[in-house]
């Protein structure tokens, strides 16, 4: 922290504050938001709602149908196509909300054979780095107009300037809050569209339960290496003063203004997305019949003597994604590979993430504190007149 404290004063009186556009960009994102936080819970309540009353409602296990190999192989073929989208459109959106003025378009086929491969099979991780490294570097040329590029600048590689900063930390706080509550939409969505279906055994519902096996694998990697790099990955940063003179070094360097209380929350969305998705993973193992075991599934999850509903498999998936409780196995690799990822998911999440986040110093430079002190002041006058 005093590290930080020098470097700024080390600068001239512009850059002891914020920048008032670097402000203003703040409070924009804060309303931008508040409207998107209305759609998350919306989301969430309807999925709440359906679980209340279709899942509660006694489902079968249903017999194997024997599908050719060529329709399983085309379903799972459009099935990586769906995640991939759904993955790409989720941190387009999320960047599209941060930088509506930078326009940035993925190209696929400009990628390299092994990466074409790579976004194939774990997307979200690799768009998320993607559009951070964008952010970055649309902020490379300093813009504030009183700069003349001659504040401190960043040698790790980068050269990019202090003031600039400034604005990366805002930008890409913001990419990963909405792409994190875009997660959970999409789990919630997912949700809704199972119960809506629930029942039924057709290759539309085959597709959908290949969907999400691609999509719990991908974000399965992306929050594992982003949770894990945030925690024990400790980043650092060297400035050359404007002077040329007694560079300064940052230890614990953060790319993101997210404060303590943020980390938390997004830590939470995280295993409330998990558990969604995993609890439509037990589900359509079940009803798939894949296990050829459904009286071992029943006594699993607690349905043996009033029948197995959807609710069943949502509280057995909420011990082993809250407490990391293991209620054991079954016979079955598909079965136990789907409890290993969500166990260690859970392990990543609160006894890795969480306990660490609880712990962290709740401490901030005086230089945040006037810019949170600023953005209050600004949106309550806001609010006041209506704006």
């Amino acid at each position: 922290m005093e590290d930080l404290e020098l470097l700024y004063k080390r600068e001239n009186g512009d850059y002891l504050r914020y920048d008032s556009s670097v402000i203003n960009k703040y409070i924009y994102m804060e309303n931008i938001s508040s409207k998107l936080r209305v759609f998350k819970i919306v989301t969430l309540v309807i999925a709440f709602l359906i679980i209340l009353t279709k899942g509660m409602f006694d489902i079968t296990s249903i017999e194997q149908t024997r599908y050719p190999k060529e329709t399983i192989c085309l379903l799972l073929v459009v099935a990586v196509i769906i995640n991939y989208n759904i993955s790409y459109y989720i941190h387009r959106f999320a960047y599209g909300y941060v930088s509506k003025s930078k326009r940035y378009i993925f190209i696929y086929g400009k990628l390299k054979p092994l990466n074409k491969i790579l976004f194939i099979i774990i997307p979200d991780f690799l768009f998320a780095l993607e559009y951070k490294m964008y952010i970055r570097k649309s902020h490379s040329i300093c813009a504030l107009e009183n700069c003349h590029n001659l504040c401190s600048r960043d040698s790790n590689g980068e050269g990019i300037c202090l003031s600039s900063w400034d604005s990366i930390k805002v930008d890409t706080k913001y990419f990963v809050l909405f792409s994190n509550w875009l997660n959970v939409i999409v789990a919630s969505i997912t949700i809704i569209i199972t119960l809506i279906f629930i029942g039924i055994n057709n290759w539309l519902v085959l597709l959908m339960f290949f969907v999400l096996s691609f999509r719990v694998f991908s974000r399965f990697v992306e929050i594992v290496i982003a949770f894990y790099k945030d925690v024990v990955v400790v980043e650092d940063k060297l400035f050359n003063t404007n002077d040329g003179n007694n560079p300064i070094y940052i230890h614990r360097w953060k790319n993101t203004l997210t404060l303590k209380s943020g980390r938390i929350s997004l830590a939470i969305h995280s295993l409330l997305e998990v558990l969604m998705l995993f609890s439509a993973v037990y589900y359509y193992i079940y009803i798939f019949n894949i296990l050829n075991s459904e009286g071992e599934i029943l006594n699993l999850v607690g349905g043996e003597d009033i029948g197995i509903k959807y609710i069943h498999f949502v509280l057995y998936s909420i011990p082993v994604t809250g407490l990391n409780v293991s209620y054991g196995n079954l016979p079955n690799i598909i079965w136990n590979t789907t409890h290993i990822i969500q166990l260690l998911l859970s392990l990543i999440l609160i006894i890795l993430s969480l306990s660490s986040y609880i712990g962290m110093d709740n401490k901030i430079s005086q230089r945040d504190k006037d810019l949170y002190l600023e953005v209050k002041k600004r949106s309550l006058y806001n609010a006041s007149w209506g704006e």
